[in-house]
């Protein structure tokens, strides 16, 4: 497995193979052999308002996991020190709405994890105010 928070990844898989990632992104784990999360909404470092979205943020990903299952979707407001889990084995569709309202206006990371598999996974800073 590769973590990395640079938008260019080499994996070096024996002496002749080997991977280049572009792209990836902030915090989005590719897991070899699984497959890899991408958080398309919010965007990197998104400022979402609470009033725009008084039903809730919709959130968007796409899955190239391969081991099936549900999503969990946790956040932080203290830089990881704490997580707290917003929704428990949803169904991978690619789309979820996640009730902000009752969040105080700060800085968070939302992340996006297999059920299944709690390795593979993709977080997004964000930030929410009125």
């Amino acid at each position: 497995m590769v973590e990395t928070a640079y938008n260019r990844t080499t994996i070096e898989i024996g002496d002749e193979a080997t991977i280049l990632i572009e792209n990836l992104g902030p915090r989005e784990i590719l897991h070899e052999d699984l497959g890899l999360i991408t958080i398309t909404a919010p965007t990197a470092s998104e400022a979402v308002s609470k009033a725009a979205y008084v039903g809730g943020y919709p959130v968007t990903w796409t899955n190239t996991c391969r081991i099936g299952g549900g999503v969990d979707f946790w956040y932080t407001a203290d830089g990881g020190a704490e997580w707290a889990q917003i929704a428990d084995d949803e169904t991978d569709d690619g789309a979820y709405t996640w009730a902000i309202a009752g969040l105080a206006n700060g800085e968070y990371v939302l992340r996006i994890q297999m059920n299944e598999d709690n390795t593979v996974f993709a977080e997004r800073h964000l930030t929410i105010g009125a």
